[in-house]
């Protein structure tokens, strides 16, 4: 063959492949969400079925609370909204069976949003809405932009909160949408999104939610109410959680999480309101949590200058008072009675601390479970 041949032919089998690659990550890109997400689908299939799910290393938590609010077959009487501080809360620490944990680690106000509205979509009524009140809520710097997956409901619903009643709120987390980059012809050439696709779907077909045979759960583990739980106590937790709490303290890493900002954002508190009227609207129940911090660390988080936790609780009393809504926890815990042995690090409780942290709550769900539902139906 000609050499001229020969190169024309090698160019255009260059340029070919080139479109293919181009057009392999176009549909990438552009596949629906049941197609990316298929091992969270199979982890929420599970939990919505009320059986045990064991998640791999990594997972996207946001995609598993979304799925799973679009399996569910009846509403939950209870749901709980929160960040990491939420994500052990079971059902039993609320005497409630018929609980449905969709915290996420990190999670923001639009994280909330954007489930408080998928489970409105679906038609879900729950009973009692349980929400985690984090002091980042209400700093207007703080964004950690996990939201952005499904970015687009998020700003939906709140420019619904934002017309909500008058005045009408300017909006904060719109602005901040990025839009989604597509490939283009003139984007440079990379392999990168058709490998990890395809270790995606390889992973995904091999993965199994269920647990082992033998029925020993190891690591992390989810229930069927979606709490989390790890099957192995940490060891020490006196003097264990004390040095990891003062360690992260001493660290100033993540410095929002203690409530250390110079103000606290006047539109972002009245979002947050119409967001808990929003969930009350059809005549549910709203419980407020304030999860403690370790009391190794409390007194010098709320000494540190411009730290607005003391504010933020106080506005958080006065607004349930005003508008009936239960109040549960503390900041600080000394008011709740804490030791070091209930948390497992500078601001998470471990089991013990969240049953103690949530038992007067509990308490008042003395109408078993079963009546309720009767009543309802």
């Amino acid at each position: 063959m000609p050499v001229r041949r020969f190169l024309v032919l090698f160019l255009l089998a260059g340029v070919a492949t080139a479109l293919v690659l181009k057009g392999l990550e176009a549909l990438i890109t552009l596949r629906p969400v049941s197609m990316k997400y298929e091992i969270e689908q199979k982890l929420a299939a599970n939990i919505a079925s009320g059986h045990y799910a064991m998640p791999p290393q990594t997972f996207n938590e946001r995609a598993l609370r979304w799925q799973t609010v679009a399996d569910l077959k009846h509403s939950p009487d209870m749901v709980v909204i929160g960040s990491s501080h939420g994500l052990r809360v079971d059902g039993a620490m609320l005497n409630e069976p018929d609980l449905q944990n969709l915290s996420v680690t990190g999670g923001m106000m639009p994280d909330g949003w954007i489930t408080t509205d998928l489970i409105a979509r679906a038609r879900l009524r729950p009973r009692i809405w349980v929400i985690f009140v984090e002091p980042w809520f209400f700093d207007i710097h703080a964004d950690i932009g996990l939201w952005q997956q499904r970015g687009d409901d998020a700003v939906a619903f709140e420019r619904q909160l934002a017309t909500m009643t008058k005045p009408e709120l300017p909006p904060v987390y719109g602005p901040r949408l990025k839009k989604k980059v597509l490939p283009s012809l003139f984007t440079p050439l990379t392999l990168s999104p058709v490998i990890d696709w395809f270790e995606k779907e390889i992973r995904s077909y091999r993965f199994d939610p269920n647990p082992p045979a033998d029925g020993e759960l190891h690591g992390l583990a989810l229930r069927g109410d979606g709490s989390f739980f790890l099957t192995w106590e940490v060891s020490e937790p006196e003097t264990g959680s004390t040095r990891l709490a003062l360690r992260q303290f001493a660290m100033d890493a993540d410095r929002y999480r203690y409530g250390n900002y110079p103000v606290e954002d006047p539109v972002l508190w009245a979002y947050f309101t119409r967001w808990l009227l929003f969930c009350r609207a059809h005549g549910s129940e709203v419980w407020l949590i304030l999860p403690p911090f370790h009391p190794a660390i409390y007194g010098k988080i709320v000494a540190t200058p411009h730290n607005q936790l003391g504010t933020i609780e106080e506005r958080t009393r006065a607004l349930a008072a005003r508008e009936g809504m239960k109040l549960i926890g503390s900041y600080n815990p000394a008011a709740l009675g804490l030791g070091a042995g209930d948390f497992e690090d500078g601001d998470h409780l471990n089991d013990r601390g969240l049953t103690r942290l949530l038992a007067h709550a509990a308490l008042t769900q003395t109408e078993p479970a079963a009546i309720r539902q009767g009543a309802a139906r």
